[in-house]
């Protein structure tokens, strides 16, 4: 069920009547998409409540009452696709020796540096030697999330396949 023009309005407008309208209406759309998104339900109620959260923090930012359902479902996807980015960041191994199957790394550098592209070696040393998190890294970087990831992920993968040559020659 979608809402009124003048009920959005209202809404937008500070109107409490209007804003248990707007939930009532959106509520199970709303959970809906969320829900085509996201597998785990813990991350599905928490972005299903930052949604609402952020639609009320945002009521000045909406100029057009029309849109309201729009900026509504557009943030819960966006929510939602942020969750995902999230946990594929976390699923990359977080530490050389995981890499590398190794306890020791000292001795390594000089050849990881010449083993390594130079994105990738940007990203494997930030965050593997100096303990830079992905977010961080993309930030002082400004470059991507899921770039600085992916180029983490390949550079750990270029490092597993040398080393594993290594130990078979």
């Amino acid at each position: 069920m979608k809402v009124s023009v003048m009920t959005a309005k209202r809404f937008l407008a500070g109107d409490e009547r209007a804003a248990s309208e707007v939930y009532g209406a959106y509520r199970g759309l709303v959970y809906f998409l969320i829900g085509s998104l996201l597998d785990n339900k813990e991350d599905r109620d928490d972005v299903y409540q930052e949604t609402f959260l952020r639609l009320l923090g945002s009521k000045e930012d909406i100029k057009r009452p029309e849109a309201l359902e729009s900026y509504l479902l557009q943030t819960a996807k966006n929510l939602s696709y942020e969750v995902l980015r999230k946990k594929r960041v976390e699923q990359i191994p977080e530490t050389l020796y995981e890499c590398l199957g190794q306890e020791d790394t000292r001795g390594f550098y000089d050849e990881i540096e010449e083993a390594l592209p130079r994105r990738e070696l940007f990203a494997f040393m930030l965050a593997e030697v100096y303990g830079y998190s992905v977010r961080e890294i993309a930030s002082f970087a400004g470059i991507s999330k899921s770039s600085i990831a992916r180029d983490l992920k390949r550079a750990k993968e270029i490092l597993k396949e040398k080393y594993r040559n290594e130990k078979e020659n």
